[in-house]
C-alpha cells in the first residue's frame, strides 16, 4: 500500500494471493486453492504484461508517482488492467459474480471459516487474517490503478510521449482478462465446488468437517456477499484517495495520529529486512568469522606447530646423520685409506728400500735388547 514502483506494488500483492493458497491447501479447500492458482496465473500475469506495456510507453519509468491519466494514451491497456484489478479484488453480488478471483479467493475463505470455528479460540486467526487481507487487497489494488490511469498527469513531459502499446503487447493482455473472466466456475457451480470439497475431505477422514451442513446454508452465502460488498468498498475508497495523487493521503499522514508510523512501518517492508540483515546476514558473517579465527588460530595452528616441529626433527636428524653417522663411516674408511697408502710407501719394490729398513729394524732391536741387559 506504499510501494510507488509499479512492479514492485504487485510483487508483493503476488506475495498475499500465495499465502491464500497455501492457507486454503492448510485449512483443507485444496479445491479452491488449486482454482486459485489457476485463476491468479491468468489475471496476475495479466496485470505484470500491462505495467511493462505502461513501462515500455513510458521509456522504462516505473514510479507511479510521474504517471497519471494514462488511461486517455492507453485505454486498452487499462481496460484490462482494471478487469484484472476487479478479479484479484473478488468483487460480486451474494454469491455470483463474473469474476473468477471472487469465487476461488472466497471459497479459501470459507475453508478457513469452517476450520477456524472447528478449532475455537486462536484458531480463529486462520480466518480473520485472510479476511483483513481481502479488504487490504482492493484498496492497494484500486491505488495502484488510480495512480497510473486516472486524474491528471504528474509528469507532462512523460504523459506528452505515451501512446498506447503495439498489438503485440495489448492483445495477450486482453486475452489474459477474458480468461480472467471466463475461469469462473460455470461448468462446476459454486454450490457443487462446495460440496465436492466437503465430500472430498469426509472421505479424507477429516473430522472436523463431519457437523459441518451439506450445503453449508448457514454461512456459504452470507460471507461471499459480505466479501464481495467490502472489496467494492474498498475499490471505491482506494480510488477516491488516489485518483487524483498522493494529495489526500498526504493530508491523512499529517492529521491522523501513528498512521506515520504505521506508513513508516510499511515503507521499510515492516523492517523485515533490517531484521534480516541483523539476525541472520550479520550474525552469520561473525558466526563465519569466529570459525576462521579458530580455523586459523587452532586447528591451522596446531597443523602448523605439527608442520613446524616436523620439519625441525628432520633437520635434526639429518644433521645428526650426516655429520655423525655418516662422519664415523667416513672417518673409518678415510682412516684405513690413509693407513693404506702409509704403508705401501714401505713396499715399493726396490731391494735397497728393504736393505736399509732392514738395517733399521736390527738397529732398533739391538737398542732395545741392551736396555733390557743393562736395566
Amino acid at each position: 500500500m506504499v510501494m510507488t514502483d509499479i512492479k514492485s506494488d504487485l510483487a508483493y500483492s503476488t506475495l498475499s494471493q500465495l499465502g491464500y493458497m497455501i492457507l486454503g491447501v492448510g485449512s483443507g479447500a485444496y479445491i479452491f486453492a488449486l482454482f486459485h492458482l489457476i485463476t491468479h496465473a491468468f489475471f496476475k500475469c495479466c496485470l505484470f504484461q500491462c505495467s511493462g506495456s505502461v513501462i515500455n510507453m513510458a521509456h522504462h519509468q516505473q514510479d507511479m508517482r510521474y504517471y497519471g491519466g494514462l488511461a486517455k494514451k492507453m485505454p486498452l491497456t487499462a481496460l484490462a488492467y482494471g478487469i484484472c484489478t476487479l478479479t484479484i479484488s473478488g468483487i460480486g453480488i451474494g454469491s455470483f459474480s463474473i469474476f473468477s478471483g471472487f469465487y476461488s479467493k472466497d471459497g479459501i475463505i470459507l475453508g478457513t471459516y469452517n476450520y477456524a470455528h472447528e478449532l475455537g479460540g486462536l484458531g480463529s486467526l486462520f480466518f480473520w487474517g485472510p479476511v483483513i487481507v481481502a479488504y487490504i487487497t482492493p484498496f492497494y489494488m484500486a491505488r495502484s490503478f488510480a495512480l497510473t490511469f486516472l486524474g491528471k498527469p504528474r509528469d507532462q513531459h512523460l504523459y506528452d510521449h505515451v501512446k498506447e502499446a503495439p498489438k503485440t503487447m495489448v492483445v495477450p493482455q486482453l486475452i489474459l482478462a477474458l480468461c480472467a473472466i471466463i475461469s469462473v466456475p460455470w461448468l462446476l457451480p459454486w454450490e457443487q465446488m462446495i460440496e465436492v470439497t466437503r465430500e472430498t475431505l469426509v472421505n479424507k477422514n477429516v473430522t472436523w468437517i463431519q457437523g459441518i451442513p451439506t450445503h453449508a446454508e448457514h454461512h456459504h452465502i452470507a460471507l461471499p456477499l459480505l466479501f464481495g460488498l467490502a472489496g467494492a468498498l474498498m475499490l471505491a475508497v482506494g480510488i477516491w484517495m488516489y485518483k487524483d495523487g498522493f494529495g489526500k493521503a498526504e493530508y491523512l499522514l499529517k492529521k491522523v495520529p501513528g498512521l506515520k508510523l504505521l506508513y513508516t512501518w510499511a515503507l521499510n517492508k515492516f523492517y523485515f529486512d533490517h531484521l534480516y540483515d541483523v539476525f541472520f546476514v550479520k550474525m552469520t558473517k561473525c558466526f563465519a568469522a569466529i570459525c576462521n579465527f579458530i580455523d586459523k588460530w587452532g586447528f591451522d595452528g596446531l597443523v602448523n606447530v605439527a608442520g613446524h616441529w616436523t620439519k625441525g626433527l628432520a633437520w635434526f636428524t639429518g644433521a645428526f646423520d650426516n655429520k655423525v653417522v655418516d662422519g664415523l663411516v667416513n672417518g673409518a674408511a678415510n682412516s684405513a685409506r690413509a693407513g693404506g697408502q702409509a704403508l705401501r710407501t714401505t713396499q715399493p719394490g726396490r731391494i735397497r728400500v728393504y736393505v736399509s729398513l732392514l738395517f733399521v729394524g736390527l738397529v732398533i732391536a739391538l737398542m732395545f735388547a741392551m736396555t733390557l741387559v743393562t736395566g
